[in-house]
């Protein structure tokens, strides 16, 4: 084929040291572009795991945020309900029974009784009056009882 020729012999060597180093570099070239979309697409899988990840954690966090504050909202009613039931009893319950019993015991008989500490509200005026109502009763009993014994 080359005829002992050295030099055409040499030149077809380089020739297909030529072709085989671009056939080589082509498959780099087209191996490097396999990675790298393997790579891309590997990344972007993980990625949207994460992201998938990230948005059921971050659904759990705002239910169990939402779960705290609807919590905590109901303890502190549950507290001004607890503290606005103890005003109420302190300062509108305990007096009226104070005040009950007493008109009950005045209407078995018994003048002397001791009335509950008149406040500066309604259940103050009303204790105030009360007060006075059986102040002019112990007044007309003690007449009727003077008048009584003059009679004898």
């Amino acid at each position: 084929m080359f005829g002992g020729d050295v030099d055409a012999m040499r030149r077809a060597v380089q020739h297909e040291d030529a072709q085989r180093s671009e056939r080589q570099r082509r498959n780099v070239a087209l191996l490097a572009e396999e990675v790298q979309r393997r790579a891309d697409a590997e990344i972007a899988a993980r990625l949207g795991e994460i992201e998938r990840a990230q948005a059921l954690r971050t659904d759990t966090f705002v239910v169990e945020q939402t779960r705290s504050y609807v919590l905590l909202v109901a303890l502190a009613a549950a507290l001004l309900l607890s503290a606005l039931t103890f005003g109420v009893h302190r300062l509108v319950v305990r007096p009226v029974r104070r005040l009950r019993d007493a008109t009950r015991r005045v209407a078995a008989g018994e003048p002397e009784v001791d009335l509950p500490h008149a406040a500066a509200d309604e259940i103050g005026d009303l204790t105030r009056d009360f007060a006075a109502m059986l102040a002019q009763l112990r007044r007309s009993r003690a007449e009727l009882q003077h008048l009584a014994d003059n009679l004898e």
